[in-house]
């Protein structure tokens, strides 16, 4: 966490899903998804409303599954190691995924990460680029040719009582949908000494292992990535922040434009 932003607890560490810490195997690439998306559903579909909720929130995390995976990193320092965890979804077709900074440990001499897919299939992944201002970590992995959850195309930021969900792994529970709504508008937090940035305030529950999940709006568009809640006692106690889609954006064109580099593949950078 940083220092500036002691109103927020970042979650990262611990679980109380034991889970085994063997090495990771490489696994085949899942199944195409399904091309169910949630636009699909009309609502001018004579249907009842309450039947019409349930089939979109079924619509909605059949097409986001198969793009978020559970994250785990280890660290290993000069006498201990240590393991966090944390939620991965992809966003592109050659094997990019966006997660948050704070999941990885800064003084580890050898960093370990894995993902792993509802299905428990695993898939070994490297950190290309970390950006500790924004929060905000992208990883590569042998993940080409599936397409990705697609960020908000307009710049404008959701509003209040927008209904939104997130998928991911809270304390290690894999494909976890969780819902709720936007609370409040834009909000400038410090995020380090003279430097604001704008998150999405919302009431939406997020826990450990909820960081890097994607929050989606009723289209299936990315419209942030969970990163902080707001506590006094360390756990979910009705306020969560999301990284917006707009900072995510130009975290990524800022890879794009001063990795070392940048191929298809991706290329390492530090902070």
């Amino acid at each position: 966490m940083n220092e500036p932003k002691r109103w927020l607890r970042p979650f990262c560490k611990g679980a109380l899903l034991m889970v085994p810490l063997g090495g990771c195997r490489q696994a085949s690439l899942p199944a195409a998804p399904s091309p169910i998306r949630p636009e699909t559903l009309l609502v001018s579909e004579t249907i009842d409303p309450l039947q019409y909720e349930e089939r979109w929130r079924q619509s909605l995390a059949a097409y986001a599954a198969p793009r978020v995976f559970r994250l785990e990193v280890r660290a290993t320092y000069r006498y201990t190691r240590e393991t966090t965890r944390g939620t991965a979804w992809l966003f592109d077709t050659v094997g990019h995924l966006f997660t948050c900074r704070h999941v990885f440990p800064t003084q580890a001499s050898r960093l370990e990460v894995e993902l792993w897919d509802a299905q428990g299939a695993c898939y070994p992944a490297r950190v290309v680029w970390r950006d500790t201002v924004a929060d905000v970590a992208i990883l590569s992995t042998a993940l080409v040719g599936q397409e990705g959850l697609r960020l908000k195309p307009e710049e404008t930021a959701p509003e209040i009582g927008q209904t939104v969900v997130s998928m991911g792994a809270p304390w290690g529970l894999m494909g976890t949908l969780q819902e709720g709504f936007v609370a409040a508008p834009l909000r400038q937090l410090e995020v380090a000494p003279g430097t604001t940035l704008p998150f999405l305030q919302l009431s939406l529950p997020a826990q450990s292992g909820s960081s890097g999940s994607p929050v989606l709006d009723r289209w299936g568009h990315v419209v942030g990535m969970v990163s902080d809640i707001a506590t006094t006692s360390g756990l979910y106690e009705g306020i969560s922040f999301a990284i917006p889609a707009s900072v995510l954006r130009a975290v990524w064109a800022r890879y794009r434009r001063f990795a070392h580099s940048y191929d298809t593949t991706g290329s390492s950078a530090g902070d």
